[in-house]
């Protein structure tokens, strides 16, 4: 019986996986907390999500990142983050602050392209 209910268990935990989700759009503002979180202002949530922190994540990413959005804000540039999202949000309704999920990436786009 035990191995029966482990075997639904294993089969029910690989159906679910992340999805990707894409959200694109401006940066309306872009600031770094002291406790080291990055958080933006996107078009497509209107509201404050943290992309990463500058203590706890990769030291070269994160800074990075907080130069790209800087960069997206004084340039009024589109930018495109990648999430791995398995609860089914969508780019506005992801979750606010330091609840957010950290994107996979961090894109700016060309605007003459």
């Amino acid at each position: 019986m035990n191995k029966y209910i482990f075997g639904a268990v294993l089969l029910i935990s690989g159906s679910v996986s992340a999805a990707p989700l894409y959200c694109s759009g401006k940066v309306a503002g872009v600031y770094i907390q002291s406790n080291g979180d990055v958080n933006i202002n996107g078009s497509w949530r209107n509201t404050w999500t943290t992309i990463c922190n500058t203590k706890n994540s990769d030291t070269v990413m994160c800074p990075l990142w907080a130069s790209y959005a800087a960069a997206a804000v004084q340039e009024n540039l589109k930018v495109t983050l990648h999430y791995n999202v398995s609860d089914g949000s969508t780019c506005s309704t992801l979750p606010t602050y330091a609840t957010a999920p950290q994107p996979s990436y961090f894109l700016i786009h060309n605007p003459a392209m």
